[in-house]
């Protein structure tokens, strides 16, 4: 029997050659050859992508061509290529040059840069927190400048200046000022330049408010909010406009009742003695049921003006007596909850 693969003649009754081993009756041999994988078409699919996008990119190919042979015609010196895996890890100062091999470079850059990260934010509200934000650019305009450095050698003093200053604010209005912004929609640092009638919180705080994406639907009686006060005159001071943090005492739906100074909620006393109405001067006594997006806070203030409590300020001096006034909060006006102190560093931690 012939083989139909390399045409040797085989003993009759064998079944498969003695030269290839190929099978030598035709039912066992396959007819369909194998085919590729179901996530084979995804080469032909890469290809065309490929194709397409050199297309795209070779104009910009010859013109850099185009420049660089220009330039050097002209007596200049063609700039080396950037390496852009560099720049790209260089997001953390540092880390471009640990992945190219200039260590020490490295090292330096990236404990400079976490250093002076640690120092703005434990300086939020002060002088030297901003100063210590300008470091943290700065450090980063630096080690994208080193990464540069081949190509902004041949340049003039005043053109490698230029670029300095121009690449340190795109880094703090873009890259920084980005980070600022997206950080602020989860959490708001507030520094507390003044007491409040919350005794928990003092003045030199910083506390760490939940922004706006993490906003409930619904504060709880208890809640340290920071919120927006707005100006209005009371029987004895004025309560100016602007932020304010106090501990809410009301929620919506609770009844609260003036009597005699004293603040009530559902049957129960919860303000210091002594608390005067925001909402009700000269009255003695009134029963009222918050609404649905109302909240009861107590703005506390003391007489001598030289010693403000929160937005309250006195109209007439005198002595340093603290004072108490109920003001209600619409929940539009909250922009958050407080959750944490993170200064000064012997009370750090979460506030209850």
């Amino acid at each position: 029997m012939q083989c139909v693969s390399c045409g040797f003649e085989n003993i009759p009754g064998t079944t498969l050659c003695v030269r290839c081993a190929s099978p030598l009756r035709l039912g066992e041999i396959a007819l369909e050859p194998p085919r590729a994988r179901r996530w084979g078409l995804r080469t032909r699919v890469d290809r065309l992508f490929n194709r397409m996008l050199n297309r795209m990119l070779a104009p910009a190919g010859r013109m850099r061509a185009f420049v660089s042979a220009v330039w050097a015609r002209c007596g200049g010196i063609v700039p080396e290529a950037v390496d852009g895996r560099a720049l790209r890890w260089s997001i953390v100062p540092g880390l471009g040059h640990l992945k190219t091999g200039r260590r020490r470079r490295g090292r330096i850059l990236l404990l400079a840069w976490i250093g002076f990260v640690i120092l703005s934010i434990l300086g939020i509200g002060t002088d030297w927190g901003l100063y210590a934000l300008s470091a943290v650019v700065a450090v980063h305009a630096v080690a994208i400048v080193t990464l540069l450095a081949a190509n902004l050698v041949y340049e003039r003093l005043v053109v490698r200046l230029a670029f300095g200053l121009v690449l340190f604010l795109c880094l703090r209005v873009f890259l920084y000022g980005s980070v600022l912004w997206f950080g602020g929609r989860f959490c708001t640092l507030v520094p507390m330049w003044g007491g409040t009638a919350e005794g928990a919180i003092r003045a030199g705080d910083v506390l760490v408010c939940a922004g706006p994406w993490l906003r409930p639907d619904r504060f709880q009686r208890g809640d340290i909010v920071f919120y927006e006060v707005h100006e209005a005159l009371l029987d004895s001071a004025i309560l100016h406009h602007g932020p304010s943090v106090d501990r809410i005492v009301a929620a919506p739906g609770d009844t609260i009742r003036w009597k005699e100074g004293a603040l009530w909620v559902n049957g129960t006393p919860v303000a210091p003695g002594g608390v005067r109405s925001a909402i009700t001067q000269h009255v003695k006594e009134f029963t009222r049921t918050l609404g649905t997006r109302e909240y009861a806070v107590v703005v506390g203030y003391e007489a001598d003006p030289r010693f403000p409590l929160g937005p309250l300020r006195m109209m007439t001096a005198g002595w340093r007596h603290r004072y108490y006034f109920l003001h209600i909060v619409r929940h539009e006006d909250i922009r958050g909850k407080v959750i944490f102190r993170l200064r000064p560093l012997d009370r750090f931690g979460f506030i209850e």
